[in-house]
């Protein structure tokens, strides 16, 4: 068994907490179906949405900042296990962990944008259902992406950052709140955007990283033919 995916999915109940807290939010979003009330059945996809990305943020955060913490991360990588492995088997464990949520918000998604035009139209030509039909698939193709983007940029920054409600805050920063508020660029190309940059960040510089090159150790030399005498050697300061 891969040990990152040991580590993000060794908590079975977590799982089953997760899934009955989307599965009872879908369960009122059917009651709002019945009850023909697309306002209702928008608000429960609404908060779907943003519960499970902030949540798949913070797990992805939580990843590496708790084995760095308990030591488990060091020991990792004394290993000779490849920084794709560790990565995979984070992806594995957080999949374990929100596949069924995934499945309820992306169904709650398709039934907030299918109820009001089904209501007003319930037999729509054939060119409005296909342009309906189309912008459902987009919107859920960009919500799947979004959480990939999520997943990446927050395994990242938990990485990058010693503080995990600060790495969380800049993983919701950047990959929720940016790409709503930036209006002339499609969410899709934010999110790949993201995605690519987190992913090649992580594979090139996980070890240097995660073994504390770049932490508060760094070296400045002053040069020689800056100091007074330049017969000094060079003074090496720790900072």
């Amino acid at each position: 068994m891969n040990p990152f995916f040991w580590l993000v999915a060794r908590h079975r109940r977590d799982s089953l907490f997760i899934a009955s807290l989307f599965g009872a939010i879908l369960s009122l979003g059917l009651v709002g179906w019945f009850m023909r009330s697309p306002q209702f059945v928008g608000a429960c996809s609404v908060v779907s949405m943003i519960l499970l990305l902030a949540w798949v943020a913070w797990r992805s955060v939580q990843a590496f900042g708790e084995a760095r913490q308990s030591g488990a991360l060091e020991q990792l990588l004394a290993t000779p296990l490849p920084v794709q492995e560790m990565l995979v088997g984070h992806w594995l464990g957080l999949k374990h962990l929100f596949v069924l949520p995934v499945g309820f918000a992306l169904l709650l998604r398709v039934m907030a944008h299918l109820m009001p035009a089904l209501q007003t139209a319930p037999a729509l030509p054939i060119h409005r259902g296909l342009l309906l039909y189309l912008g459902v698939g987009y919107d859920a193709l960009s919500f799947l992406v979004s959480l990939i983007a999520i997943f990446w940029l927050g395994l990242w920054l938990g990485l990058r950052r010693r503080k995990l409600p600060q790495a969380f805050l800049y993983t919701i920063l950047f990959g929720l709140v940016l790409p709503t508020f930036v209006v002339c660029i499609p969410n899709v190309a934010i999110h790949l955007g993201l995605m690519g940059w987190a992913r090649t960040r992580l594979l090139r510089d996980f070890r240097r990283v995660a073994s504390g090159e770049n932490s508060a150790h760094r070296q400045h030399i002053i040069r020689p033919h800056l100091l007074p005498n330049s017969n000094v050697p060079p003074v090496i300061l720790q900072r």
